[in-house]
């Protein structure tokens, strides 16, 4: 086994076992803490994967962004040092068993079909390549999709400001070929990343928590489209466009959700989803 393989292993093993502390834990800091990792192990395997821009943006948006967003949120609605309530055995039982099924599917899913990998040159993913590319109006430019998500990020950042800054209310309501085995370990990294974070999703009732499984849900998309795009479709750049794109709207989707959760927090006293029965609050 050589050193890149290790290192490989190692990446894996440290974001999914740092994803699955952070859907398991009950500590909520510590559970943004995980995250956190799990978020750095992903951006080592794209620096292995040799995408190093893409490695960069994943550090920048969600280790320096995204993550300082969740753990402010938590310093502003609850104590960092408290416990979740535990969650009901049944609601764990069902959410694990849906995982470990949807997971087993996928599995057996991609052992039974093959991709086809493209014969074309490799496109080098560089900072100048996707620059060009993601400016260029022609058949394979993203100009159009880059003008729609910086609209997009605008918007999300006004709708921050007018969710966040709402006044609190008088009244605080108190209810309680053939397919290689390099790509078969992304897949299965990145499908077990995908079904932690719906595991998470399902279980936990307190809104940062849940946004963080979504996090991760997100990130397991990403680390699908640039694998395909790494082994399969080289000579394209399309993995690397919709995965910035992904990283992108996430920052807006984190944005905008931290701000309902201050406001739920500023009207209610609480970020329990049941403790929120209104649409309006």
């Amino acid at each position: 086994m050589s050193g890149a393989t290790i290192i490989f292993y190692l990446l894996a093993a440290l974001t999914l076992v740092s994803g699955l502390l952070a859907v398991t834990t009950r500590m909520i800091f510590r559970a943004a803490i995980y995250l956190l990792f799990s978020l750095i192990g992903i951006a080592g395997i794209y620096f292995w994967l040799q995408y190093e821009f893409i490695a960069a943006v994943q550090i920048v948006v969600y280790v320096g962004g995204i993550v300082v967003l969740i753990i402010f949120s938590i310093f502003l609605t609850q104590q960092a040092g408290d416990e979740l309530p535990r969650q009901k055995m049944g609601r764990q039982l069902f959410s694990a068993l849906a995982a470990f099924c949807g997971l087993a599917l996928v599995m057996l899913q991609l052992y039974q079909h093959s991709f086809v990998k493209t014969n074309s040159p490799a496109i080098e993913p560089s900072v100048a390549n996707i620059g060009n590319q993601m400016l260029g109006v022609d058949d394979n430019g993203y100009a159009l999709p880059f003008e729609v998500v910086s609209i997009l990020l605008l918007a999300a950042m006004i709708g921050c400001i007018v969710i966040a800054l709402k006044s609190k209310p008088d009244k605080i309501m108190n209810k309680e070929q053939g397919i290689s085995n390099n790509e078969v370990h992304f897949l299965f990294i990145s499908a077990a990343l995908f079904f932690i974070g719906v595991y998470g999703f399902f279980t936990r009732r307190n809104l940062v928590t849940m946004l963080m499984s979504v996090e991760l849900i997100l990130n397991s998309v990403n680390l699908n489209f640039i694998a395909f795009n790494k082994y399969l479709w080289p000579d394209r750049l399309d993995g690397v466009f919709f995965t910035i794109f992904i990283i992108a709207i996430a920052a807006a989707e984190a944005a905008v959700a931290i701000a309902i959760i201050i406001n739920l927090y500023r009207s209610h006293q609480s970020i329990d989803v049941e403790n929120a029965e209104e649409l309006k609050f």
